[in-house]
């Protein structure tokens, strides 16, 4: 894919962005109703459109850890629901590994493939094309930041998918939120380094939630809730 066509389609990953900060809103607002952190299927629904317009954007884009990322967040999105139906026992843990390894290998695949047919070889990493650069790099301890930003983000959901199946209960605990915090804290100084608006929104756009989310965790934990009827 060319420099021009990557350019034109940047604004296609605004989409993501819209979804990611809308599940956390309806996810803040439902909390405030109830008076406690609290998810619902609506949450994971939102999260599986959501990573799906964004691991595309990662193919437009060349970015190969955030399509990857954005792949696994989908198979647990998709195992959390799994976890909440009431309609059925949760599938197998050895389906949700083969569904993992399928995930991860469609999403390499694509990679190579594009780099084998674009003629320009295997690329896993580009900066976005957008209309205010056009491709040049930055500084490799950026890269470094932003993998370790993306890294501890990317990490709530896996330690979350891990007490999910020990409970047999989909719920975001505290250490989901202060994952998501200090992730996106990393994660927002390196986008803002490449200049990647649709990023810098992603990863900004729900520190607020998080930060609510924390208060009412500790204020439940102290005995000190509130029910909104």
């Amino acid at each position: 894919m060319n420099a021009g066509i990557r350019e034109l389609l940047y604004p296609f990953g605004f989409m993501a962005s819209f979804f990611f900060a809308l599940r956390f809103f309806v996810q803040w607002f439902l909390s405030e109703k109830k008076g406690k952190s609290h998810v619902t299927e609506i949450f994971w629904k939102l999260s599986i459109i959501g990573s799906s317009i964004f691991m595309l954007h990662g193919f437009i884009q060349v970015q190969a850890h955030l399509s990857l990322i954005q792949a696994c967040n989908i198979v647990i999105s998709w195992r959390n629901l799994n976890i909440m139906s009431d309609k059925k026992e949760p599938s197998p843990l050895s389906k949700v590994f083969v569904i993992f390894g399928i995930a991860i290998t469609a999403v390499i695949a694509v990679f190579i493939a594009q780099g084998l047919f674009s003629g320009g070889g295997i690329s896993w990493i580009r900066r976005p094309q957008t209309p205010w650069n056009y491709g040049s790099d930055v500084n490799l301890i950026w890269h470094v930041i932003g993998s370790c930003g993306m890294a501890i983000f990317a990490s709530r959901f896996w330690i979350q998918w891990w007490n999910a199946e020990r409970a047999n209960k989909s719920a975001l605990n505290i250490s989901f939120w202060y994952l998501s915090l200090s992730g996106a804290v990393l994660a927002v100084a390196y986008f803002v380094a490449l200049g990647d608006i649709i990023n810098i929104l992603g990863y900004s756009i729900g520190i607020a939630p998080y930060l609510r989310n924390l208060i009412l965790l500790k204020k439940e934990k102290a005995g000190i809730g509130y029910v909104n009827e």
